[in-house]
């Protein structure tokens, strides 16, 4: 019987692209521009140099990968002191985001040493200007939103076509490109199916946590991103949060174990109708009957035809817009 392969226990085993001393912070004394559970983000730039190493390919059309400076984002562990468990999280961060290649997926630059603390390197990644995926529908009300929907299914499938479970997709994990793709980030919880070493615990946001996963021994799955997929999809089509009058993550859970899930406002478009149903598909309680990412993107491109032949005879005023 063949072994499971194993990720490495030393960073320097992994395939990435050492860009050391080729980062610099724009203001190394500024606050972080973001911050998550266990890091800081800050911004700087990528000076790429003119050598075949610091050449970084173009994979999605992006005016800013043109230029020899490029503006990036600077990911840093929040970190007293180096330890093993930290180390881990970094390991297994860059095993799977360095290997993703995929115009609905935040690229991946490489590590920078001299920019961590306590010798634990640095993650970079493309500056999204345009920010979260609500950042930039809050600035752009007017835009598509069933065409960020569409792309964020294309991120979602491309991973599970891989074998490769997100684990932390939430709208606070979608940056938008210059030219206002969705990209899919945060993958500090990610994992590679097939793979020993991955033994992450689900610890997400409850929004969009599947009921499965407040379980014992728990594990994220496929399923349990189609779901957090659904529950990000109805925040980007209405811009309110899966149960956003509850605050507390007990009272959360408490209503997700009850069955409750984001309802469709009443009266609807036939539009918000219409992706309803199909995300109703993706928040199903039993894992097993919720759709796999593949039909799920399927039905969505069916609705596209259906949307434009609203459109053609006037029962959609405005497309992808409530």
């Amino acid at each position: 019987m063949a072994t499971e392969p194993r990720i490495p226990n030393d960073i320097r085993d992994l395939d990435y692209q050492d860009i050391t001393g080729f980062v610099t912070r724009d203001d190394p004394t500024s606050h972080p521009t973001d911050t998550g559970g266990y890091a800081d983000v800050f911004i700087g730039s990528y000076n790429k140099g003119d050598g075949e190493r610091m050449k970084v390919r173009c994979f999605y059309n992006s005016g800013c990968f043109g230029a020899k400076l490029l503006k990036v984002a600077i990911k840093v562990f929040r970190i007293p002191l180096r330890n093993e468990k930290v180390e881990q999280y970094l390991i297994r961060e860059t095993a799977v985001w360095s290997r993703l290649h995929h115009p609905n997926i935040l690229r991946f630059l490489g590590l920078a040493d001299d920019l961590g603390r306590h010798g634990v390197p640095a993650l970079i990644s493309p500056w999204c200007n345009n920010g979260t995926v609500m950042e930039y529908l809050k600035d752009r009300p007017l835009d598509d939103r069933f065409r960020l929907i569409l792309g964020i299914a294309d991120g979602v499938q491309y991973l599970h076509d891989d074998d490769v479970i997100h684990g932390n997709l939430k709208p606070s994990n979608i940056l938008i490109s210059h030219e206002g793709l969705p990209l899919l980030g945060g993958f500090s919880r990610s994992h590679l199916l097939n793979y020993r070493g991955f033994t992450t615990r689900p610890n997400g946001t409850c929004r969009y946590q599947a009921p499965e996963l407040f379980e014992e021994e728990a594990r994220y799955t496929k399923a349990s991103d189609v779901y957090a997929f659904g529950m990000t999809c109805s925040e980007i089509w209405t811009g309110l949060p899966p149960f956003a009058g509850y605050t507390q993550d007990a009272s959360i859970i408490l209503q997700v174990w009850k069955g409750a899930r984001p309802a469709c406002s009443s009266p609807c478009s036939e539009e918000t109708s219409l992706l309803w149903k199909l995300l109703e598909r993706c928040w199903m309680k039993e894992p097993e009957e919720r759709w796999p990412i593949g039909i799920v993107r399927h039905e969505l491109g069916k609705l596209v035809e259906t949307f434009r032949e609203l459109e053609k005879v006037g029962r959609l005023p405005i497309f992808g817009v409530l």
